[in-house]
């Protein structure tokens, strides 16, 4: 479980929002008002561990609403994406500095190298990777 943010914290993640330029942009896609949308991504910010609430509407309501409804196959590749995602943003289990082995050999295991087709990967991500260990301020672990 994720620890709640300070308060100090809190106040920092609350400008980083305001000052960001996509944030008013995403809440005038989503029909929001502004500040309510800043609203529910400051609850989220205050209670890391809380999830979303799903609703499920039924298709024929979508679709009265001038909504398109998913297909079957758009629902699956949201959740695979959304499992990868998750499986690549966890802390690494490649290396334990507290292990014995790592200790006694003194070798940490490097993570296999990534495989990904030239069109699955981000131009931005890479970017900024790249500009990070450019600079030096690269952390392995």
């Amino acid at each position: 479980m994720k620890r709640p943010p300070t308060p100090n914290e809190l106040q920092i993640a609350k400008r980083k929002v305001l000052e960001d330029p996509n944030t008013r942009k995403i809440a005038e896609n989503l029909g929001m008002p502004f500040d309510d949308y800043v609203a529910l991504v400051m609850k989220f910010v205050e209670n890391p561990n809380m999830e979303p609430t799903l609703t499920v509407v039924p298709d024929d309501i979508l679709r009265s609403q001038g909504f398109k409804p998913p297909t079957r196959q758009e629902v699956t590749a949201k959740i695979k994406e959304y499992v990868e995602n998750r499986l690549i943003t966890e802390k690494s289990k490649f290396a334990d500095p507290n292990s014995q082995r790592e200790r006694v050999d003194g070798a940490i295991p490097q993570a296999p190298p990534a495989k990904a087709a030239t069109e699955e990967v981000r131009k931005d991500l890479k970017e900024e990777l790249d500009r990070e260990v450019s600079t030096g301020r690269f952390k392995k672990f």
